[in-house]
């Protein structure tokens, strides 16, 4: 039996390893857009400038995870790439979920192993988010580390368990602040249940830490408001704006798309037994995972790109699985017909998510916008754009972008022309789709603000950039702006891109376009 769990384990780490690798190499040109938001962050932090956008502007939260922010500074500060170290961190963190999923399935089947042991590594959509740069398997990774511990907790606690629930769940917090609905009630629930079997000792012990944790987290965000005057992040009023009905339709797509093959698994081996009746041990993360789905029906996250915001609890609910299966009888799950159909089941499903990802892939591929910063790169300029990210972070411009991103009194107020007038930009760079009839303003009040704006000041449109199949990025220069010349001129010039006709893509705006002289 043990030779046949090592042989087991060693297959199965192979060939999902070597899967996982292959799927890396695929996205390897990829980083999101965003990430570079919160390498700016960190690259200022890193200088001592503080956790500002601007080298010179007031402090602004604008990114998602506060201990995100602080890893990659403190990789800056080291002379570490970020792209490279994000990276690194992800793909450790989904190394060490699978592997550890591996073991504790290496004992059956070596189909059910693949299958539940590398349901992350043969995800396609798990190599990409571990290629985008946003840190989203850090925080899955703690998540999963809470609910192993609380399980353990549960079986016998001691004073080192106590200190590394409430450790892992304030780290989960600092991680990505939504991973409060999760590890809360985990935490809450170890407590009650644990008062509940008379274990009054371990119930104080943790209770204690849960205290000096608290008080920890209440200084953290009493720091947070006295340094950001504002008690939520920025990004947090971009998400109340969305709509709520879009937290569920985001759970219904995870579902279907993800975890589908593993509820349909779940209820063929559990069949006929008291699925509403867990071994306690496991209550604890069950409630956490139930409570960070009412989360996400109630409150709207910011939805991020396939499913980020949702991936921590699915190892969580996998180790459930495994740990569930262990405490019940076990034949069914030692059967090699149904582990072969899982797998199949598994290998299948993940191959449907292939052309959506690389269609995503192509709709936000950063390149463009990465050859544009570069471009910008040594003038000594400011920006208005669409969307901060690349651009800013390799032009070091100062800037300010429409969503609000990286400005707390956009984000509250939206665009103004007062706003504007007081960052007074050199260049706008903004988003349009000429295969839908759309120019940069699109008819949103916020870039209507915007236009208004460019015809008053000056500006005239130097090229239209594209980004991808019919999404151009308009380029706009004020006449009167001391790099005019030159920015014109950079614009005008990058290597490795597709320029359109200004002319065509404006569509009769009122903005001139600008004509380069001839001699």
């Amino acid at each position: 039996m043990t030779n046949d769990k090592s042989r087991n384990f060693w297959i199965s780490s192979l060939i999902c390893f070597c899967l996982f690798a292959s799927l890396l190499i695929l996205f390897r040109d990829y980083v999101l857009d965003d990430a570079f938001i919160t390498y700016r962050f960190s690259q200022n932090f890193a200088s001592g400038h503080g956790l500002v956008w601007n080298k010179n502007g007031p402090p602004t939260e604008g990114y998602t995870s506060f201990l995100w922010m602080a890893l990659n500074a403190l990789a800056l500060k080291m002379g570490i790439d970020a792209v490279l170290f994000s990276r690194a961190i992800d793909i450790v963190c989904v190394s060490v979920i699978s592997l550890v999923l591996i073991k504790k399935t290496s004992k059956y089947p070596l189909p059910f192993c693949i299958a539940i042991g590398g349901a992350l590594t043969l995800n396609p959509s798990v190599a990409f988010l571990a290629m985008e740069g946003m840190g989203t398997w850090l925080g899955s990774g703690l998540c999963f580390l809470l609910s192993i511990w609380s399980i353990k907790g549960m079986r016998y606690m001691t004073g080192v368990d106590a200190f590394a629930c409430c450790f892992l769940g304030f780290l989960c917090v600092l991680s990505r602040p939504d991973a409060f609905a999760f590890a809360a009630p985990l935490l809450t629930s170890m407590a009650l249940l644990l008062y509940s079997h008379g274990r009054k000792h371990e119930v104080l012990v943790l209770i204690a830490w849960g205290i000096a944790f608290v008080l920890l987290g209440t200084s953290y965000l009493l720091w947070r408001h006295a340094y950001f005057s504002d008690w939520l992040p920025t990004a947090a009023y971009l998400k109340f704006g969305i709509g709520r009905h879009y937290g569920s339709l985001y759970l219904i797509s995870f579902i279907a798309k993800v975890a589908l093959p593993y509820l349909l698994m779940w209820l063929i081996l559990f069949k006929g037994r008291p699925l509403l009746k867990p071994p306690p041990h496991l209550v604890p993360a069950i409630l956490g995972c139930s409570a960070f789905c009412a989360f996400v029906l109630v409150i709207n996250p910011i939805q991020g790109s396939f499913w980020r915001f949702l991936y921590p609890i699915f190892p969580v609910a996998l180790i459930l699985m495994i740990e569930g299966l262990r405490a019940c009888d076990q034949r069914i799950f030692c059967s090699k017909p149904i582990a072969i159909v899982s797998l199949s089941l598994v290998l299948v499903w993940n191959t449907f998510l292939l052309p959506q990802i690389f269609a995503h892939k192509r709709l936000t591929h950063q390149g463009t916008r990465v050859a544009i910063g570069r471009q910008l790169n040594g003038l000594n300029g400011v920006l208005f754009t669409t969307a901060s990210g690349a651009i800013p972070y390799f032009s070091e411009w100062d800037s300010a972008d429409t969503m609000g991103l990286t400005s707390q009194e956009v984000a509250r107020g939206g665009v103004s022309s007062d706003f504007l007038c007081r960052l007074n930009p050199d260049v706008m760079i903004l988003v349009g789709n000429h295969a839908k009839g759309k120019s940069y303003d699109s008819g949103a009040d916020k870039l209507k603000v915007t236009s208004q704006y460019m015809m008053e000041t000056g500006f005239v449109a130097i090229a239209a950039i594209e980004r991808t199949k019919d999404v151009y990025l308009f380029c706009f220069c004020r006449r009167n702006s001391p790099i005019f010349a030159a920015a014109t001129d950079r614009l005008l010039n990058i290597q490795g891109v597709h320029y359109g006709e200004p002319e065509e893509l404006i569509l009769g705006r009122s903005i001139p376009i600008w004509k380069i002289p001839v001699d």
